[in-house]
């Protein structure tokens, strides 16, 4: 049996990263391990690489790969990482791609695959609650009172990340800097593509049957 302990997660903005990273990890029982959370728990224990982060983002200034790659190697020391783990939606790059391949085996990658279309009709539709932090969706949690809050009456919004010009700069971003990677893990790790646009359990039973296929 080929054994499958690390596993890294990609796909574009919209296709359901962290609802499959947070679900697969559950089942393996292993951390999934995201970028952004790792920043801010670093930034919280205001360490010597937190502050520094700190300092970075305040000032609008991307954090290196040198910060970045020391801040995931402490995490992958950690035990529970040690017997696998999920990585989501990181590298975003091909020379991030080979960096991490210096620091750890990736046993998978997995493409969670979406159409431009779908990923600007799930992104445009979510709405944000700024008065209590309650999050909605036009097609899928719609609120009782349009553009209204159920929990606290407020107003909803859209928030910057989710308005269409953004979302497509952001889309023209991976489809330039981010998929390129599929094709360096095609040559040196497993690789499985899934259809992103399933419903999530569907989703969700694909990419396990196709672990074990994968491992047999």
């Amino acid at each position: 049996m080929k054994k499958i302990k690390n596993i890294l997660l990609i796909g574009p903005q919209g296709s359901g990263k962290d609802t499959q990273s947070e679900m697969l990890a559950r089942k393996r029982k292993v951390p999934f391990i995201v970028m952004g959370d790792l920043f801010r728990r670093e930034i919280e224990k205001k360490s010597r690489l937190g502050n520094l982060l700190a300092n970075l983002m305040n000032k609008g200034i991307l954090v290196s790969d040198k910060i970045t790659f020391a801040i995931l190697k402490n995490r992958l020391r950690k035990n529970d990482a040690l017997k696998g783990f999920i990585l989501n939606g990181f590298p975003r790059n091909l020379k991030q791609a080979k960096m991490l391949g210096k620091l750890v085996k990736i046993d998978l990658v997995i493409e969670l695959w979406i159409s431009d279309k779908e990923s600007l009709r799930r992104l445009a539709g979510r709405r944000f609650c700024p008065g209590c932090s309650a999050t909605y969706h036009l097609f899928y949690k719609k609120p009782k009172e349009k553009n209204i809050c159920d929990k606290c009456g407020h107003s909803l919004i859209t928030r910057k990340d989710d308005k269409i010009p953004v979302i497509k700069k952001r889309l023209g971003i991976y489809h330039r800097q981010t998929e390129p990677i599929f094709r360096y893990y095609k040559k040196n790790s497993r690789y499985l593509k899934t259809n992103g646009e399933q419903p999530i359990k569907r989703v969700f039973l694909d990419i396990g049957r196709e672990i074990k296929n994968l491992a047999k």
